[in-house]
C-alpha cells in the first residue's frame, strides 16, 4: 500500500472522528508562463491525490469510480484576486493528443477517417484565465470530492504577473449604442466581416475535390483551421462554427463523458483563431434534429445521446423540461466555459441553430409546430433563460449569448425567445436565396416588413442583430455543387447585408474553401470600415432605394444607414448596378447532371437570363432621410480593391432631406460616404461680443 494511501486513510479517520472539515495541500504549478499581457492565456495545472486520479481512470475505463466531468463528484474551483476583483473560474479534466499522421491525407477516396495519438498529460486538470488587467494576480485552487472525502484539498497561493503591450483588444461586449459590438479592453468599436466555416464535412483531417462530384468540395479538421486563418488574413474578424456530431461535439458516444480528442482538436481551431484574430460564434447544438431526420443521418434523434441514455426523452422538446437532461447538460455547459470561456476568440455563444426547425413529435404522437404553440415556446423560453443565466453566473466576462431561427421574421415563437433580458444578440432568420430581389426582402425583415408588421430592429432596439446565415438558395440545382459558382452572390451579400441596420455583414454559408473569394472581397470591406467608430457616431437609421417598383425593371439600389444624431451628419452605403447578379454573371451556370440553375419568377425578378447592362450616363441614385436643404461631401470606395478611393464632390438635399446622386460609370458597384458641411453662422450675443 503506497505512501499517499496511508495519508488518505489517516485524514479520512481524522476527518469521520473529528467531524471537522479539513485541508489539504494541493500542488499546482503554471502550463504558461506566469508572466502575461492583458487578455492573454494563463493555464496553470494540478493533479489529484493518487487515490482520486485512480478512481478517475477507473471510471473512464469501467465506468466505476470518479466521474471527472461531472462537478457534483469532483469540484475543483480557482479564485483569482487583484485588488477589488475577484473571479472564480472552474478547472476542467484535461487529456493530451496528438494527431495521427498516418490519417492525415488529401486523397478524397483514400482519406480515412481522422485518428488522435493519445500523449503523456503532465496534468489532468487544468485552469484558464485570460487576466483583464495589469498588476498581480493571486490565484488558489480548491478541489471538493463529496462521495470520497469530507475535507477539501487546497494549493498554496500563487502569482500570475499581467503586465506589457495590450495586443489583445478584449473580450466583444455591446455597445454604447447597443446595436453594435466594441472591444471590452479598449473599448473600440467592432463590426463583424466574415463567414460560416461551420464544421469539417467528414470526420477527416484533410478533405478535398471529390473526384465523383468535380464541383463538391468538403473539408477536414486541418482545413476548417485554415479557412479560418485565412478569414483573418483577408481582412475578415469572425467565424461561425456550429457543433455537430461529425465535428467537435463532445458529448454523442455517452451522456456525461467527453470525447477529450475532440475537445483537445476543438482547442486548436481557437490557437488559431486567437492568433489569427478572429472572433468565434460557437454554436453548441444543431437544431434540426426530429425522428425520422429531416437532413443528415446522424441528425436522428434516436441516435443522440440524451434520446439513447437518459429516460423520458423520447423526442426533442423532452430535453427541455427533463431534469436529469438539463442537469447534464449543465455540466457540459461548464465544462465548455471553464475549457474556452478565458478566450477572448469566444465572441458569442449560440445555445442552439435553427432551434424553429426541430421536429418535435413524430405523425404517431403528432408533430408540433412551435408558430402558434404556446406550450412549446414556453418550454424553448424557460430553457434558454435557465442555461443563458447559468452561463452568465459562471463567467463575470461571459460572451454574448444567443440562439438562432430559420423561419422568420420573428413574430412568434423566436421573437419570445429573442426578448428574453438574458439573451444578448438576435440572429434571425437563416436567409438562402436565388434572385437579387432577396436582399431588399431581407433589408425588410429587420427593418419593415410591411405597413402592418414591425421589423426586427424596431422589434429588439436595444439589442445587436447578426445576419449568422445566408448564401446562395438550396433548392435550385444540385446544392452540392454550390461552392462552384461565381462569387457576385457572394459579393453583393456582404456589402448590402452591411447597410442594414445590423453589428455585421452577412455571414455567408457556402464557400468555405474559397480563399481566392474572401482575398477578392474582406479587404475592401475591412478597409471601408477601419475608421468607422460606431462609439461615436449612432448609426441607427436604414434605408433602401431602387429605381423601379417593379423587381425585373429595377436597373440601380442601394442600401444605406445615417447618423442618429440632431444633424444626420452622416451616411454611408452601397450602390449597384442591379444587372450584376448571379443569373447574369453567372450565364446560365449547369450543375453536374447538365441541369441549368433556376430563377425564382414569382417576383419578376430578371426570370430571363441576360448580360448585365452597362448603366447610361447621367444615372442617379437616392438616398433619403438626410437633413433637410443641407450640402454633404460624398466619397466612393471600391468594394474590390481595397482603400482605392474616389472624391465624388458635393450634393444637396432637397426639402425633405433627399439627396439625388450622380452614379459613377466604370464599375459593376461602389461603397460611398456622406459627411454633412455645418455651416455655422455667428450671432451677436447681448454683450455685443
Amino acid at each position: 500500500m503506497r505512501l499517499n494511501t496511508y495519508r488518505f486513510i489517516l485524514l479520512t479517520l481524522f476527518v469521520l472522528i473529528n467531524g471537522e472539515a479539513f485541508a489539504a495541500p494541493l500542488p499546482a504549478a503554471w502550463v504558461t508562463p506566469s508572466e502575461v499581457a492583458p487578455f492573454s492565456k494563463a493555464e496553470l495545472g494540478f493533479n489529484l491525490p493518487e487515490f482520486a486520479e485512480k478512481s478517475v481512470e477507473d471510471f473512464l475505463q469501467h465506468k466505476e469510480g470518479l466521474n471527472p466531468y461531472d462537478p457534483q463528484q469532483i469540484n475543483a474551483i480557482a479564485t483569482f484576486r487583484s485588488g477589488s476583483a475577484s473571479y472564480s473560474v472552474p478547472a476542467f479534466y484535461y487529456e493530451e493528443y496528438s494527431r495521427d499522421r498516418a490519417s492525415i491525407r488529401a486523397v478524397f477516396h483514400s482519406c480515412p477517417e481522422a485518428k488522435w495519438n493519445k500523449e503523456e498529460t503532465t496534468y489532468r486538470w487544468r485552469v484558464r484565465f485570460a487576466p483583464p488587467s495589469q498588476g498581480n494576480w493571486y490565484v488558489t485552487v480548491e478541489v471538493e470530492i463529496p462521495q470520497m472525502t469530507k475535507f477539501t484539498y487546497k494549493s498554496e497561493q500563487m502569482t500570475l504577473v499581467c503586465k506589457g503591450k495590450m495586443e489583445n483588444k478584449g473580450f466583444l461586449e455591446i455597445g454604447n449604442d447597443k446595436r453594435h459590438f466594441r472591444y471590452s479592453g479598449t473599448k473600440e468599436s467592432f463590426f463583424m466581416i466574415g463567414q460560416d466555416i461551420a464544421w469539417p464535412d467528414g470526420c477527416r483531417f484533410r478533405g478535398g475535390e471529390n473526384p465523383d462530384f468535380p464541383k463538391m468540395v468538403v473539408g477536414g479538421f486541418l482545413d476548417v483551421n485554415d479557412w479560418a486563418a485565412d478569414v483573418g488574413a483577408t481582412g475578415g474578424n469572425t467565424i461561425r462554427v456550429v457543433n455537430v456530431p461529425w465535428s467537435y461535439e463532445l458529448e454523442w458516444d455517452t451522456v456525461g463523458v467527453y470525447r477529450m480528442e475532440r475537445a483537445w482538436e476543438l482547442d486548436q481551431l481557437f490557437s488559431v483563431c486567437e492568433s489569427s484574430g478572429v472572433k468565434l460564434i460557437f454554436c453548441l447544438e444543431h437544431g434540426t434534429y426530429g425522428i425520422p431526420p429531416q437532413n443528415e443521418e446522424h441528425l436522428d434523434w434516436r441516435k443522440h445521446p440524451y434520446n439513447k441514455y437518459i429516460p423520458g426523452v423520447d423526442m426533442p422538446d423532452d430535453w427541455l423540461t427533463n431534469k436529469e437532461a438539463i442537469q447534464v447538460y449543465q455540466n457540459k455547459l461548464r465544462y465548455f466555459i471553464a475549457r474556452w470561456g478565458y478566450s477572448t476568440s469566444l465572441g458569442v455563444l449560440q445555445f442552439i441553430s435553427e432551434m424553429d426547425l426541430w421536429q418535435l413529435r413524430d405523425d404517431k404522437v403528432g408533430k408540433s409546430d412551435l408558430d402558434g404553440n404556446n406550450d412549446v415556446q414556453m418550454k424553448f423560453m424557460a430553457w434558454h433563460n435557465q442555461m443563458a443565466y447559468f452561463v452568465k453566473n459562471r463567467l463575470p466576462w461571459r460572451p454574448l449569448l444567443t440562439s438562432t431561427s430559420y423561419a422568420g421574421p420573428p413574430r412568434d415563437f423566436s421573437a419570445n425567445t429573442f426578448s428574453l433580458p438574458s439573451i444578448d444578440v438576435v440572429a434571425p432568420k437563416h436567409c438562402y436565396f436565388t434572385q437579387r430581389y432577396d436582399n431588399l426582402r431581407r433589408w425588410k425583415e429587420i427593418n419593415s416588413y410591411s405597413r402592418f408588421e414591425r421589423g426586427v430592429a424596431d422589434l429588439f432596439p436595444d439589442k445587436p442583430i447578426i445576419i449568422d446565415e445566408t448564401g446562395f438558395g438550396m433548392l435550385v440545382g444540385d446544392p452540392n455543387d454550390i461552392d462552384a459558382y461565381n462569387d457576385i452572390t457572394f459579393h453583393n451579400t456582404i456589402w448590402a447585408t452591411s447597410f442594414m441596420g445590423t453589428a455585421s455583414c452577412g455571414l455567408y454559408w457556402w464557400q468555405w474553401n474559397r480563399s481566392d473569394y474572401r482575398e477578392a472581397n474582406f479587404p475592401a470591406l475591412a478597409a471601408f470600415f477601419k475608421d468607422v467608430d460606431f462609439e461615436k457616431v449612432r448609426f441607427l437609421n436604414s434605408g433602401h432605394w431602387e429605381d423601379s417598383g417593379k423587381p425585373s425593371k429595377v436597373s440601380i439600389e442601394t442600401f444605406y444607414i445615417i447618423s442618429d444624431d440632431d444633424y444626420r451628419s452622416r451616411a454611408m452605403g452601397w450602390v449597384h448596378n442591379a444587372s450584376y447578379w448571379w443569373g447574369n454573371i453567372s450565364q446560365a451556370c449547369k450543375d453536374r447532371n447538365g441541369k441549368t440553375m433556376e430563377i425564382n419568377s414569382k417576383t419578376g425578378d430578371d426570370a430571363a437570363i441576360t448580360e448585365p447592362r452597362e448603366l447610361k450616363s447621367g444615372t442617379q441614385f437616392q438616398v433619403r432621410g438626410l437633413a433637410s436643404r443641407s450640402t454633404y461631401t460624398i466619397t466612393y470606395f471600391s468594394t474590390r480593391e481595397a482603400g482605392k478611393l474616389w472624391s465624388g464632390g458635393e450634393v444637396k438635399t432637397n426639402i425633405f432631406g433627399v439627396a439625388t446622386i450622380d452614379w459613377k460609370p466604370g464599375a459593376a458597384d461602389y461603397a460611398y460616404k456622406l459627411e454633412r458641411k455645418i455651416e455655422w453662422k455667428s450671432s451677436e450675443s447681448s454683450n455685443g461680443i
